[in-house]
């Protein structure tokens, strides 16, 4: 597949003559899109609720006194204030910091809700700080408002951004929670960073060969997933995984089906 690239290129803001102004830190700017929003998922966890820290950055001098920073709410979908998430109004800027951390905090909803809930925060201009960047990074389609942020949050684990299918083959949290144990990987390094193709293949071999040899120890010794995507509830590669990479794990079909959840 080839894909096309776009150059991006950021903006010197520590040359911008506009004053202190504030911005959110963007974690990541793709070749082919600019991201603007982050994402926090519960998934298999014991937090009920979980604060979720924001870099802001400032341009200009390093001050030596506390300064106030304004935030707000600027839009939701599917999240209410004091039932899916808190944020104050105001952030401390500490003095001699160059940048601070607007904390927004997250509730788990019900263990079955999937639901996924967005929260868009907005910087706001004060007798401190100014708002005027209105983008840092441009592509040759696109920019990115940096007084405007989105947190995507889910009671569940979503899918990371540099999962491959073509890989690793169907997601679920028991399969991605396995791969990192077998490998020494996190949900963080998944979603944040780049994973190289030459390494996202050897954690899929590792992982086949791993399921492989479960199978080859009897049913009971099987690993099991109840997602649906599964092979009648057993843990495979499944739908999306390219066998060039080697064979599919294989299920005995005398075997009976494992618990699996409904589609």
């Amino acid at each position: 597949m080839t894909l096309a690239l776009f150059a991006c290129a950021e903006e010197n803001l520590k040359l911008y003559d506009g004053g202190q102004a504030i911005y959110f830190q963007v974690l990541e700017v793709n070749t082919r899109r600019i991201l603007d929003t982050v994402e926090f998922g519960f998934g298999p966890t014991a937090y009920t609720e979980y604060a979720f820290e924001i870099q802001v950055k400032a341009t200009g001098d390093v001050m030596d006194v506390d300064r106030q920073l304004k935030v707000k709410v600027e839009n939701t979908v599917n999240a209410a204030r004091g039932r899916d998430f808190d944020v104050d109004n105001e952030f401390l800027f500490p003095a001699g910091a160059s940048d601070a951390r607007v904390v927004v905090k997250l509730y788990r909803g019900p263990e079955d809700d999937d639901t996924t809930r967005f929260v868009t925060l907005r910087l706001e201009p004060n007798e401190f700080f100014t708002t005027n960047l209105p983008y840092r990074y441009r592509s040759t389609s696109d920019s990115v408002d940096v007084t405007r942020v989105t947190v995507q949050f889910t009671s569940a684990m979503p899918k990371p951004r540099y999962y491959m299918d073509v890989m690793m083959g169907y997601f679920s949290v028991d399969k991605l929670l396995l791969v990192n144990e077998l490998c020494n990987m996190t949900y963080d390094k998944w979603n944040n960073e780049r994973v190289a193709a030459m390494t996202m293949m050897g954690y899929s071999q590792t992982l086949r060969n791993y399921l492989q040899y479960r199978v080859s120890l009897g049913q009971e010794m099987a690993i099991k997933d109840p997602s649906p995507k599964s092979n009648r509830g057993y843990m495979c590669l499944g739908a999306g995984y390219m066998t060039a990479y080697g064979p599919d794990v294989v299920i005995p079909p005398e075997w009976p089906d494992a618990p699996q959840r409904a589609q």
